[in-house]
């Protein structure tokens, strides 16, 4: 699979329950894919809101011809200072989840796959009254069809996982 074709299959995969925007400039920095996910619920009693709160989602996509080691401790800090920008917590905001995917057709070092694995950042806003924010991050090689995660980015690993073609028996 090549570039284009994974990214086109990641934009058909979350159109469905996401804002996809191809070829998207966030903050200065050019991505292959942004995709925008908020929900709000509510509880009523009678014709009166009880509570509610939102949660949202963003997945931030890109493609690094060859990942280096700088490059993803960039791209992690560069996921931090996002939280600071697309997140704006108050009494509703339960949580918000930067997903931050990095894709290379190239492969993935040792040094790239331990920097994943060991990346965390979750933020609490006024000691969790007005919700949290935390980052997943995954690395994506299409040449050899691997995915690699951070603890939480293996919740949503599948949603990565280049899918397998079906044995074709007659």
């Amino acid at each position: 699979m090549v570039k284009e074709e994974y990214l086109d299959l990641l934009e058909k995969k979350h159109s469905v329950y996401y804002d996809v925007y191809r070829d998207y400039e966030l903050n200065g920095r050019f991505l292959d894919i942004y995709a925008e996910f908020h929900m709000r619920n509510e509880r009523y009693f009678l014709i009166d809101v009880l509570d509610a709160y939102e949660t949202h989602e963003y997945r931030l996509v890109k493609y690094y011809e060859n990942l280096k080691l700088d490059d993803a401790a960039e791209f992690g800090t560069w996921l931090k200072e996002q939280v600071e920008v697309l997140i704006k917590p108050h009494t509703e905001h339960m949580c918000t989840i930067l997903t931050g995917v990095m894709v290379t057709d190239r492969g993935i070092n040792r040094n790239v796959e331990k920097f994943i694995k060991d990346y965390r950042y979750t933020r609490y806003f006024t000691f969790g009254i007005k919700g949290w924010g935390e980052i997943r991050l995954v690395g994506v090689d299409i040449a050899s069809n691997r995915v690699v995660a951070n603890r939480k980015g293996r919740e949503v690993i599948k949603d990565f996982m280049i899918p397998m073609p079906k044995p074709n028996y007659k």
